[in-house]
């Protein structure tokens, strides 16, 4: 499996954490898949065999041309059904606002075919990118283009919720809303409603995400997993909870998911 990031320019850091492609190209067993976790819309353009996203409620998409993900509370699956090759844009959380007029709350936890959401614009940079653009360097080329045009008439943009975004980032979750919302001076209630509408989460579910994947690569990356500590040293202080923190990502306590001969770590960590 190959996975390789392409930086986009300075004008679209705020908004694109990176371009990204995935090749594998010997086909894999069916069965084998992989848990994602993202706070933040995904563009994906599929030039191989399809891919199925299993949602954290069962339901199976297969994608076979283009689709967006939207953010996500729990994790979704990834199973591959042959040789991959994908193309994806990951925006930074609420990067993609100013690009998808699409509610972003109603995006949370599912993902659409491309088409769905396209009007005529977003549906003419589609078919360049699906038709016209042969490699990964001319598609980075026309999605810098397409984006940086929308931004040139975009009235969407929100400076204090990519600041409150910058914050958490920062603390790496670790802060309270009740401290976050004094800080840019906004009530509790203000700062969630941005947050849905900007980027489908609220800005506890975005700690949450960001709290977990920390402590995730610390435990994963340790030789004896040791979660205890991984978890203090992330702010964790309560065992229990931490527990069910981690049962709620995996379905499973942190012995059984890292300890046990049964199973082995399957979430796809580049985006951690």
């Amino acid at each position: 499996m190959l996975f390789q990031e392409h930086q986009p320019p300075s004008r679209l850091k705020p908004y694109v954490r990176y371009y990204w492609t995935l090749q594998v190209n010997l086909p894999p067993v069916l069965q084998s898949s992989q848990r994602l976790l993202t706070e933040s819309f995904e563009f994906i353009l599929n030039m191989a065999a399809p891919v199925e996203i299993i949602h954290c409620d069962g339901q199976i998409r297969c994608i076979s041309a283009t689709e967006i993900t939207g953010p996500m509370s729990r994790p979704m699956r990834m199973r591959l059904t042959g040789s991959v090759n994908l193309f994806g844009i990951c925006f930074r959380p609420g990067g993609g606002y100013p690009f998808f007029k699409y509610p972003a709350h109603e995006l949370v936890n599912q993902s659409v075919d491309v088409a769905d959401l396209c009007r005529t614009r977003e549906g003419q940079f589609v078919e360049q990118i699906q038709n016209d653009c042969p490699t990964t360097p001319t598609r980075i080329e026309a999605a810098n283009t397409y984006l940086i045009n929308c931004l040139e008439s975009n009235l969407r943009d929100d400076d204090v919720t990519l600041k409150a975004i910058e914050i958490i980032e920062s603390c790496k979750g670790r802060i309270s809303i009740a401290r976050l919302a004094q800080t840019l001076g906004l009530s509790h209630r203000h700062l969630t409603r941005k947050f849905k509408e900007r980027i489908g989460m609220t800005p506890k579910q975005l700690c949450r995400n960001i709290r977990f994947k920390q402590v995730y690569k610390l435990i994963e990356s340790s030789s004896d997993h040791n979660w205890a500590d991984a978890a203090l040293t992330c702010g964790y202080y309560d065992q229990s909870h931490f527990i069910n923190e981690f049962r709620w990502f995996t379905g499973r306590s942190p012995d059984a998911y890292f300890c046990s001969s049964l199973c082995s770590p399957d979430f796809f960590t580049a985006n951690f």
